[in-house]
């Protein structure tokens, strides 16, 4: 992929201007343009974002408002599944993958619980919070790195990486109703299901302010994939597209999003009502989202870019009880020069058509198309009754139904009625009959008149050719502005490094405010006149500037707290990005309620603390933390309940062969014996890092270890000594479960 060019069809790319030769603009025109018209704003109550959850200090609960027991139950099964799925051939599984031809002996499996999921994702954040450059760096027990000692108590490096191998999210037999039958299923129809589960908690648990904002973000990702985007003015340029609509840092809504201009690319999930209006894609986006906010976005403002603003759709969202603002481009983007092709080929081709030769009939000859009056005729309509294909007569002129309106009329109106009602009346009434006979008489169907596309977004031309044209000849600071022409919107161009077009329906543009503005860099003369020498100086600028500088940022600031401890590492599958994204914004929304309930600031580590708090919290969900305390302070002591499978008469499974690799004896870890000793260790061998331990005068030693065999129970799939009383141990024990749950 070039990574210095875009291949969306969304990207809107940098114009270049040619100004005029002459050296003044047009004084009439500056002056007419300089008088900001009067405008009816919108009042909108101006509130803030606020949380809708009660207060609470851990964050494990504001986190399990939005992983509830459906979206681990879904985990859970869709990786149990996964496992059961890939595991039935492990030759040939590994061989398929070539990160696992080192080895062709797999482990035991053993299907995962919603505890140790917890467990997974708490040591998930740990990771993203100390950042190591390899996996088992975690589990490390050399003493010149790192030791995690949280992580080793938690879970077993290949406890973690085995479920890491098999975690899903996603289905076939789960999700078959969702995906089309014989297409490959896209990244983003593997999350969506994960995403309707969550949507509903995004804004349930959140109140949002008056202003929000709407914009594209990307979700890095360099591998193969036919989805992926190369924007490069984003600070992530390369990756997965995605439309956010935000609050402050807050993910409300979104939309996935499919690269290529076909039928079913671009953004997913939008309603046809759109289209059928006569708006594009990207403004179907501020649509959807806006209107799919509680109480149909009514009484908010959303802050647009140059990507999706125009005239029309600010009075739409006007109508609707919404207002907008936003800059306003002179480009085009792919998409828009693809369907203005595609608009004029349908035009050309409607033209190209030959209408036949229409003959008006006699009025004196009978028309043979029409029946005979003097004759009964069972299909003419009742004359009493109204007729579905004219106008109704109650939405005519009174003084028009009483006139008496012949033939002699119609061919001459102005002759014989100069009443000029009268006339415009008798006109309608030939354009229907006109009509009608076309329609009778004509071969081919009629085609419905498509909806006139909004040129240059709206915006007025004088406006345009001030930034096109006049940029360089215009003082810093000057404001022009003019109405829509139907009044709703309020078009605005004001002078900065170059003219900035605006449109806005909840400001009239009439107060500024003082702020310490950066003097741009190659500027022209009036910039350098209006700064000198100074860097920073405090300037007057309009006051819907500085509020869409503050305001526009909602999605730029949920990027940026998403990133602060990242949890992505290379991988393979093209649904993990799109994972991820959906993981770490559950936790920056949640660290916001956090914050937003007093327990810190944002100023103070505020998400940082939210963080650690929350992966020591679902850390401690791991079984390791039932275990009894250390035997030596190296091995640690079983608790063999924890690894029965509970029944009536047991666990009724057999000692058998289990595993091609040796394991620990789980009854002699819960006893706390310990193998017999090895061999004598050779003179000035180095003893093996795993396997030592200090004494109290700090000389080494081997540290004594469980014994290990590849018997165990087929059914809990324990390993268990051959000999010995390891297997009556186990089986006696599972008895005197089974029966204590069955009184219980």
């Amino acid at each position: 992929m070039n990574k210095g060019r875009s291949n969306d069809h969304d990207f809107v790319p940098p114009t270049r201007y040619k100004s005029s030769r002459t050296k003044q603009p047009p004084p009439s025109l500056l002056s007419q343009l300089e008088q900001i018209p009067k405008f009816e704003a919108m009042e909108l109550e101006d509130v803030k974002g606020s949380s809708q959850v009660p207060c609470t200090s851990s964050p494990e609960d504001l986190f399990s408002l939005f992983f509830t027991d459906s979206v681990l139950d879904r985990i859970v099964r869709c990786t149990n599944l996964n496992a059961e799925r890939v595991r039935v051939d492990p030759v040939t599984t590994r061989a398929k993958n070539i990160r696992f031809h080192e080895s062709l002996n797999q482990r035991i499996w053993k299907p995962v619980t919603s505890d140790e999921i917890l467990a997974y994702l708490g040591i998930l954040i740990y990771m993203g919070i100390h950042v190591e450059p390899h996996i088992n760096d975690y589990w490390n027990t050399n003493e010149d790195g790192p030791i995690h000692s949280s992580v080793r108590k938690t879970m077993g490096n290949h406890r973690w990486t085995q479920i890491d191998r098999y975690f899903h999210i996603w289905d076939p037999a789960l999700d078959h109703h969702c995906v089309r039958l014989q297409d490959k299923v896209r990244p983003h129809e593997k999350v969506n299901p994960l995403w309707k589960l969550l949507s509903s908690s995004f804004q349930r648990y959140w109140k949002p302010g008056r202003d929000v904002a709407i914009d594209e973000c990307i979700e890095g990702f360099t591998g193969r994939a036919s989805d992926i985007v190369n924007i490069p003015t984003k600070p992530t340029p390369i990756g997965f597209k995605i439309w956010v609509l935000a609050d402050d840092g807050y993910v409300l809504d979104l939309l996935w999003h499919v690269r290529g201009d076909g039928k079913d690319q671009g953004p997913q999930g939008l309603r046809t009502t759109w289209k059928e209006l006569g708006f594009s894609r990207t403004q179907a986006v501020v649509l959807e989202l806006m209107t799919r906010m509680p109480n149909g976005g009514k009484g908010h403002t959303v802050w647009l870019d140059n990507l999706f603003t125009s005239s029309k759709l600010l009075a739409t969202l006007r109508d609707y009880g919404i207002g907008a603002a936003g800059t306003v481009r002179t480009g085009q983007t792919k998409r828009e020069e693809g369907e203005e092709r595609r608009q004029e080929k349908e035009i050309q081709s409607y033209e190209d058509v030959k209408l036949p030769d229409l003959e008006l009939p006699n009025p004196e000859l009978p028309d043979p198309e029409l029946p005979n009056p003097e004759l009964p005729n069972p299909e003419l309509p009742n004359p009493e009754l109204p007729d579905p294909e004219l106008p109704d007569p109650e939405l005519l002129h009174t003084d028009v139904l009483e006139l008496e309106v012949d033939d002699s009329m119609l061919l001459d109106p102005e002759a014989l009625n100069p009443d000029p009602e009268l006339q415009q009346t008798i006109y309608s009434i030939q354009e229907i009959r006109q009509d009608l006979h076309q329609t009778r008489f004509q071969d081919r169907t009629i085609r419905a008149k498509k909806i006139e596309k909004e040129k240059n977004f709206g915006m007025s031309r004088n406006l345009t050719e001030l930034k096109i044209k006049w940029s360089n000849h215009i003082a810093w600071g000057k404001l022009y502005g003019c109405l829509s022409p139907d009044q709703k919107v309020l078009q605005l161009a004001w002078k900065d490094s170059q003219v900035v077009l605006f449109m806005t329906t909840v400001t009239d543009a009439r107060t500024t405010i003082s702020r310490v503005r950066k003097r741009p860099n190659g500027g022209d003369k009036w910039v350098k006149a209006e700064f000198g020498d100074q860097a920073f100086k405090s300037l007057n600028i309009p006051e819907f500037i500085d509020m869409y500088n503050h305001l526009m940022n909602g999605v730029d600031r949920a990027d940026q707290i998403r990133t602060y401890y990242r949890t992505n590492r290379r991988n393979y599958r093209t649904w993990k990005p799109l994972w991820n994204y959906l993981f770490q914004t559950t936790i920056c929304n949640s660290a916001l309620i956090w914050v937003d309930q007093g327990h810190s600031t944002k100023k103070n580590e505020g998400h940082l603390k939210f963080r650690k708090k929350l992966a020591s919290q679902l850390m401690a969900h791991s079984s390791s933390f039932k275990h009894t305390s250390p035997i030596d302070g190296f091995g640690v002591r079983t608790n063999l309940e924890t690894h029965i499978i509970t029944s009536r008469n047991g666990c009724s499974g057999t000692h058998e062969y289990i595993s091609r690799t040796a394991g620990e004896c789980k009854a002699c870890m819960a006893q706390g014996r310990t193998a017999q000793a090895c061999e004598k260790r050779k003179v000035l061998q180095e003893l093996s890092e795993n396997s030592i331990r200090f004494n109290q005068n700090g000389e080494k030693s081997r540290r004594a270890r469980p014994p290990r065999t590849k018997y165990g129970c087929s059914v809990c799939q324990i390993h268990l000594c051959k000999g010995g009383t390891c297997w009556e141990e186990h089986t006696q024990l599972s008895k005197l479960m089974g029966q204590t749950g069955q009184a219980g």
